[in-house]
């Protein structure tokens, strides 16, 4: 009984000698806003014209190997 209440007492005045923290809300300026949207944008951008190189590849690279496993068999319509 006297170690719980030692252990008590001791966590009490460790949490009264902790000064509490303070939150800071910063609010992003609009400037801030804008340029973090236009690097947003500018990622998606991106990320969409490398897609669409890749599927080009991907496509080129299909159509040659139908053309050459199907043009013996078949000449089109």
């Amino acid at each position: 009984m006297l170690r719980a209440l030692a252990v008590t007492l001791v966590l009490a005045a460790l949490t009264a000698a902790v000064p509490a923290q303070s939150q800071s809300t910063l609010v992003p300026t609009k400037a801030e806003t804008t340029a973090r949207e236009k690097l947003a944008t500018e990622k998606r951008e991106a990320e969409m014209k490398k897609n669409q190189s890749a599927n080009e590849t991907r496509n080129k690279a299909w159509d040659a190997k139908m053309k050459r496993t199907m043009s013996g068999m078949c000449r089109g319509c």
